[in-house]
C-alpha cells in the first residue's frame, strides 16, 4: 500500500496492485481553515496499520485491510497535528502539535505529555492509555495510570 494526503481533511490508500483508484479514503473532521492538512505514518512491523494526524487536533490510527479502517481516535491537542513518528518496533507513537506540545502513547504505559515551559520541556502524564484503554493494542501487564 501507498498513501497520499496534503492539506486537505483525507488521506487516500492506494493497492500498488490497482493505482487507478483509492483503496480506502481516511477521512479527519473538516475544519474552516486548513494549515497542515493531513500528516500520517505507516507502521513498520504491520503494513496495514495507519497513523495519522489533522488540523482537527485528533490522531486516529487505521488498519486498511479492514472495509471500516479506523481503529480509535487519540485526543490530546488543542491545535493542529503538525508531524507524526512510530517507533521502530511499533510500541510508540508520537505526535507533535502546533501548540508546542507532544503527545507520546505506548501500549505499554499512560500517554507522555512534554509541554514546553520558560525555553525547556517538561515532562507530565495527564491522559488514561487510550491505544490499552481503546482495545487497539494489548494493554502491559500492570499498566495503569502515570
Amino acid at each position: 500500500y501507498i498513501q497520499a494526503s496534503g492539506d486537505r481533511d483525507e488521506a487516500h490508500v492506494l493497492d500498488t496492485r490497482r493505482p487507478d483508484r483509492p483503496l480506502h479514503v481516511l477521512r479527519h473532521e473538516p475544519v474552516a481553515q486548513h494549515v497542515n492538512g493531513v500528516t500520517a505514518q505507516w507502521a513498520h512491523s504491520a503494513g496495514t496499520v495507519m497513523v495519522t494526524g489533522s488540523d482537527d487536533c485528533v490522531v486516529r490510527l487505521w488498519d486498511v485491510s479492514l472495509a471500516q479502517p479506523m481503529l480509535t481516535s487519540l485526543p490530546g491537542h488543542s491545535a493542529p497535528i503538525s508531524c507524526l513518528a512510530i517507533a521502530p518496533d511499533d510500541d510508540l507513537v508520537v505526535s507533535g502539535g502546533d501548540e508546542g506540545k507532544v503527545v507520546a502513547y505506548s501500549r505499554h504505559s499512560a500517554p507522555s505529555v512534554l509541554h514546553m515551559q520558560s525555553g525547556r520541556w517538561t515532562l507530565g502524564r495527564d491522559q488514561d492509555n487510550f491505544l490499552s484503554q481503546r482495545g487497539v493494542l494489548p494493554a502491559a501487564a500492570g499498566a495503569g495510570h502515570g
